[in-house]
């Protein structure tokens, strides 16, 4: 049997230890070390040599010498290789030799628990398949690069390689090692538990762990890498870390620099644990390259290249194949870490992470960041999922993934860029570009081609902020989908005096904002400046854009102006209190917000503690607001959602325009588009351009002012615009502003239909609720319907004192104003009333059909105001059924003036319809003068045209100049006052005045049996008709005053009889003046007189020149002449007497509702004895009623007129009517 005898050195001194084989004692004599290097006979003649007790750098150590040397190179086999704990162990380093190369052949890892080192300045190679521990006191004493690897065998060149796994004598390797290669048979992992004292870092820092001198390079590369609680230093030099299974890793010396070049590997796990560390930093920090299949940073862990002094940093680079983790903290709370960092004036190193997973978990850190002059380095993440998730213990510290600036730095930030497919930032997980100092912040790039989400707690943030004088960074987003909800955030700010960075948003399918934290802050898009620094913009492009219950955001609340807020989408769609808006709370200016959504826009509802549903652009404080504009084909704001610019402060409110090339809809209590001014700032302008426009369920346009600030102006142009159920469009003040202006131009119709059973108004406003003026209200549309208690009203409310606005409607076809409310009774109605004491504004319209009925309303009224005027221009007017116009006046000043320009015809019917310009009960101020200029006007059923003063102001005049009035059943012309001078009224008639059934034309004085003269009264006709016995009367009486002047002049008067005081005492058989009204006979009567003082009665006087002067007016007979009787008689006959000459343009319309027309057949009655001479009522002269015959004389002849009809005549003509216009007649006798 053969036996080995092997030295051992033990630290206490020799010893002999004995071993048995079968009954054989076999006595070792031999030192500790060479059992735990033991050389191998690979080499040969040039074998390792272990050389014991030898002093190096001051102490005892064991020197390892021999080797084969090539060229630089020096090369050791062992087939053992450990280090005892306390124990010393250098190489040596021959003159020439660079790098010096020891394998391990046996199957046993190595322990390196003391110190291993070189005496010289030449790298170290140590290779070992089985694997390799440095243990918690292991430490490296070397003048040169180290490396440590498992790899089975290490290249040179094209000279060959140095082989553990097939140990032979090296052949001519004088060349520079250039791969490890790796077999994954025997490949085991490298372990480095070292925390022995490493020094000072020259930040006065102390280090624990591995060494290698500053500027040199230190390699771990092996079948796996573990460093658990250990550290690697290699300060401004290089620090590597390479877990591989399988290939060729390449190698790459630069002097003492070494640096690997993986190629065809397969990778295996990295792991630091336990607080370990590695650092390159440095007064420029060196590089880290770290690639692994697995790689994880935990438990307080930290990679940290850093730039302490003036030199450039290093790159920090980590690669793995599957998955980066960062996680957690260790237990003093030190938080896992990758960093590359700069203090000094050196700008530091960039920060590169490519693996298929990173994750940053439980608080840990990756960071780059300045907090001296140099500027950081760059951070890019290439992954195809990210996730940064989760707080601390503590949750002081949420996972962070960031490139910052430190507060009293210069430098500025780096830039981060992260691409990938996933970015997931949860949990209180933060990914962020931020200045704290002087610097910039650099900008954050997100390319995500999948998915980016910002979720679950309201510290999820992704961010680009400044926080001091630097500008912030950009924050640039690019991703198929955007999620942010929980109460995340997504921030671009400005939180000190530098100007913030833009967001921009580009996601290819959708954004989604959505929820709030369980503590109530709601998620975010945010661009905002809150110091003194400008807001950055905030731009999102996408084809779907969904907010619920969440905020996109721009704004100020500093001296900074906020930045502008734009949205390209195709679908916008917010709702449960979801807020995009534009604000500024400070003394700059708000931003932009402008949304265009190439389909539509659907903003709906409002969340459960009532926050509004909208977009907005506000102002808080002196700052103007910025302008709003949404271009959108189709626009829905429901369920008190809104679209704002408002002004709460000083500033002026912002612009609010709205292009929908399709379609509105507003909808809803609360819903709505409003530009409003809350203190002193003015409201901005609303312009809405649309082709069809639908306010309903009380949804409203408003822009409104409720103090010192103006209103804005309204100005909508579409073609179709319908406003129901309590919608509004109002441009109203409460206060000292300015009410707006309001104009609407709908190419098609504007139709307002109240909803006749609420009680809310439907309507546009320009209403005055203050001290301030309304402003003019303008509709230029074909057709205007308003119904069931709708209103246009440019007036005044009842607490004003300023004046209403004008209100003008041109409208190209017809206007119809229908009804009331069914349960207040509000008309329908134009209005430009004032209810306080402001001065009612005028109204004006213009249309070629106006229809007013069913109670509805035009009203420039008047309380305590001065009244408005009304002028109608029309072809046609019919006003029945309670319809009506006002400009009444209950206060101390003169009511409006009504003007009516109807080219053709009026209709005036039904009881409480009419034209009314007088003055209530109570009152002291005038009644308004009404003038009318139709072809024919009808006023019948009850109806009125009234400028009576029921107070005690005059009445107003009233002036129709026609070509034909009828008053028919109770229709009036009314001049009246309670007691005051009446009123005058002034009729010129081209044809004929016919009063029936009751019709009354009147200037009575002293209807409340007060004083006040009656008025004067004015007829110009050619025929005056009044059936006798229907109680028409043309009256000015007065009570106690002096009767009026009633001045007819006329062809013919048919059927009134003139009547003095003595005469209606004696038909009325009574002197009590409270009784001398003519109304009580049943005759029709014309009356001037004073009712309590017979001096004081009026004038009448009568002009009618083709009568007989010296006869009375003559009546018209009760019986209607029956024509188809008299065509049997001898009709050319000639009778003696007056003639009667045909004149105008016709004889009397077959209805009297009806035009004179020049094809009207003259039915002809025969008056005999005509009068010879005139009569003369002068005043205070009483007079009998004249008698006048009223037989009938039969028709006597037949003429045919220009048309070839037959005409019936009392005698034949002969002569030729008045007038050219008229062929003349020829008579034809009957046989």
């Amino acid at each position: 049997m053969k036996t080995s005898k092997v030295n051992f050195l033990l630290h206490t001194g020799r010893v002999a230890k004995f071993a048995f084989f079968g009954g054989l004692a076999i006595t070792f004599s031999c030192n500790n070390v060479l059992a735990q290097i033991i050389p191998d006979e690979t080499l040969g003649a040039e074998r390792t040599l272990i050389t014991p007790n030898v002093n190096i750098k001051g102490a005892t150590a064991d020197q390892i010498d021999g080797g084969a040397v090539r060229g630089s190179n020096i090369f050791h086999s062992f087939s053992e290789f450990n280090i005892q704990d306390g124990q010393r162990v250098y190489f040596s380093n021959p003159s020439g030799i660079n790098n010096i190369l020891g394998r391990v052949t046996g199957n046993n890892q190595s322990n390196i628990l003391g110190t291993l080192g070189v005496n010289g300045n030449a790298n170290l190679f140590i290779l070992n398949p089985n694997g390799i521990i440095f243990g918690q006191n292991a430490r490296l004493d070397i003048g040169g690069s180290f490396v440590a690897s498992t790899a089975n065998a290490i290249q040179f060149g094209e000279q060959g390689f140095f082989s553990a796994a097939n140990p032979s004598s090296p052949a001519l390797l004088t060349v520079n090692p250039d791969a490890l290669f790796f077999n994954q048979i025997n490949n085991k992992q490298i372990e480095n538990r070292s925390r022995v004292e490493a020094g000072l870092n020259i930040a006065g820092t102390p280090l624990f762990g591995l060494r290698v001198p500053d500027g040199k390079s230190l390699l771990l590369l092996g079948g796996g890498i573990v460093i658990d609680s250990g550290g690697l230093h290699a300060l401004g030099g290089q620090v590597e870390l390479a877990g591989v299974t399988v290939g060729r890793l390449g190698l790459t010396l630069n002097g003492n620099k070494l640096s690997i070049n993986p190629e065809k590997i397969e990778r295996a796990d990295i792991s630091l644990r336990n607080g370990a560390s590695v650092s390159t930093s440095n007064q420029g920090g060196g590089n880290i390259r770290v690639f692994g299949k697995h790689v994880t940073v935990s438990d307080g862990s930290r990679i940290e290249a850093n730039t302490l002094g003036s030199l450039v940093g290093g790159e920090l680079s980590i690669d793995a194949s599957e998955i980066l983790e960062v996680v957690g903290e260790s237990a003093t709370g030190q938080r896992s870490e990758l960093v590359a960092r700069t203090t000094g004036t050196g700008n530091a190193g960039n920060l590169t992470i490519t693996a298929p997973v990173f994750r940053i978990l439980e608080g840990a850190r990756v960071s780059t960041t300045t907090a001296g002059s140099g500027k950081a380095g760059n951070l890019t993440v290439t992954a195809s999922e990210v996730k940064v998730s989760g707080f601390t213990k503590s949750r002081e510290f949420g996972s962070d993934l960031f490139a910052q600036t430190r507060r009293g730095s210069t430098g500025d930030g780096g830039e981060l860029a992260v691409t990938t497919k996933r970015l997931l930032v949860q949990d209180g997980g933060q990914v962020g570009v931020s200045t704290f100092g002087n610097g910039n912040g650099g900008k954050l790039t997100i390319n995500a081609s999948e998915l980016v989400e910002v979720s679950g707690s309201s510290e999820s943030i992704l961010a680009a902020n400044t926080n001091g004088k630097g500008k912030g960074g950009d924050l640039i987003i690019n991703t198929g989908k955007l999620l942010v909800q929980d109460g995340a955030e997504i921030a671009a700010t400005a939180n000190g005096d530098g100007n913030a960075g833009s967001l921009i948003v580009n996601a290819s399918e959708s954004v989604h904002v959505r929820g709030a934290s369980a503590s109530g802050n709601v998620s975010e898009l945010t661009a905002g400046a809150y110091a003194t620094g400008k807001g950055g913009e905030l731009t999102i492009n996408t084809p779907l854009l969904l907010v619920e219950g969440a905020d996109i955001f721009a704004g100020t609340a500093s001296k900074g102006d906020a930045g502008n807020l734009t949205i390209n989408t195709s679908y916008l769609f917010a709702n449960n209190g979801a807020a995009i808006s534009t604000l500024t709370v400070g003394s700059g200016n708000g931003g932009r917000l402008a949304v265009n959504a190439s389909k539509q826009v659907q903003l709906n509802g409002t969340s459960d503690d009532g926050k509004t549903t909208g977009f907005f652009a506000s102002t808080y404080n002196v700052g103007k607001a910025g302008d709003l504009i949404v271009d959108t084909p189709v626009l829905i704001v429901k369920n008190g959602a809104q679209v704002s610019t408002s002004t709460i402060g000083g500033g002026q409110g912002g612009k609010l325009t709205i292009k929908a090339s399709e379609s509105v809809l507003l909808e809803g209590i609360g819903s709505g588009l409003s530009s409003q001014a809350q203190r002193t700032g003015n409201a901005g302008s609303i312009t809405l351009n649309t082709p069809n426009l639908t306010i309903q369920k009380q949804a409203r346009i408003a822009a409104e002012t409720i103090n010192k600030g103006n209103a804005g102006n309204i100005n909508i142009d579409t073609n179709k615009l319908m406003i129901q159920d309590g919608g509004i469009i109002s441009s109203a003040t409460a206060n000292e502003g300015s009410g707006g202006k309001l104009t609407i131009n709908a190419t098609e119709s504007l139709q307002v239909i109240n909803n006749p059973n609420e009680q809310s108004i439907t309507g546009l406003f320009t209403q005055t609720q203050g001290t301030g003026k309304a402003q003019t209200l303008t509709i230029n549309t074909p057709i205007l319907i308003l119904q069931d208690g709708a209103q246009i009203d440019a007036g005044t409310d009842i607490r004003s004192t300023g004046s209403g606005g004008d209100l003008i409607v041109n409208v190209s076809e017809s206007v119809q104003l229908i009804g009331t409310t069914a349960i207040r009774r509000f008309p329908s109605g134009l209005f430009t009333a004032t209810r306080g004491t402001g001065k009612a504004g005028n109204l004006t319209v213009n249309s070629p059909t106006l229809i007013i009925r069913d109670g509805a309303t035009i009203s420039s009224a008047t309380n305590n105001g001065a009244g408005g005027n009304i002028s109608i221009t029309a072809n046609r007017l019919e006003t029945i059924n309670g319809g009506k116009f006002r400009t009444s006046t209950t206060g101390v000043n003169k009511a409006g003036d009504i003007t009516l320009n109807v080219k053709d015809s009026i209709l005036i019917a039904g009881v409480n319809s009419g034209l009314f310009a007088n003055t209530q009960t109570g009152s002291t101020g005038d009644g308004g003068n009404i003038f009318i200029d139709p072809r024919s006007i009808i006023l019948r059923d009850g109806a009125r045209i009234a400028v009576d003063s029921q107070g005690s102001g005059k009445g107003g005049d009233i002036q129709i100049e026609a070509g034909a009035l009828t008053i028919d059943n109770q229709a009036a012309i009314f001049a009246e006052t309670a007691s005051n001078t009446g009123g005058s009224i002034t009729l010129k008639m081209q044809e004929l005045l016919l009063l029936r059934r009751g019709g009354q034309i009147s200037t009575n004085a002293g209807t409340n049996s007060s004083g006040g003269d009656g008025g004067d009264i004015d007829i110009n006709a050619k025929f005056i008709v009044a059936p006798p016995n229907e109680n028409s009367d043309i009256t000015a009486n007065a009570f106690q005053g002096s009767g009026g002047k009633v001045n007819i002049n006329a062809a013919g008067i048919f059927g009134l009889k003139p009547l003095s005081r003595q005469e209606l005492e004696r038909f009325l058989q009574t002197t009590d003046p409270t009784k001398l009204n003519p109304s009580q006979l049943q005759t029709s009567n014309i009356t001037a007189i004073s009712q309590t003082n017979p001096s004081l009665n009026g004038e009448i006087n009568l002009n009618t020149p083709d009568n007989d002067p010296s006869r009375a007016i003559a009546e018209l007979p009760s019986d209607v002449v029956d024509v188809a009787g008299l065509i049997n008689q001898n009709l050319c006959v000639a009778t003696t007497g007056s003639q009667f000459t045909i004149t105008g343009r016709g004889g009397l319309s077959p209805s009297p509702y009806e035009l004179l027309s020049t094809n009207i057949i003259w039915e002809d009655w025969w008056i005999s004895e005509p009068y010879t001479t005139k009569p003369t009522i002068t005043k205070n002269s009483p007079r009998s009623s004249p008698e006048i015959s009223t037989t009938i004389i039969e028709a006597q002849g037949w003429v045919t007129d220009a048309n070839g009809n037959v005409i019936l005549t009392a005698k034949p003509v002969t002569v030729a009517p008045n007038g050219t216009w008229l062929h003349p007649l020829n008579c034809q006798t009957f046989l």
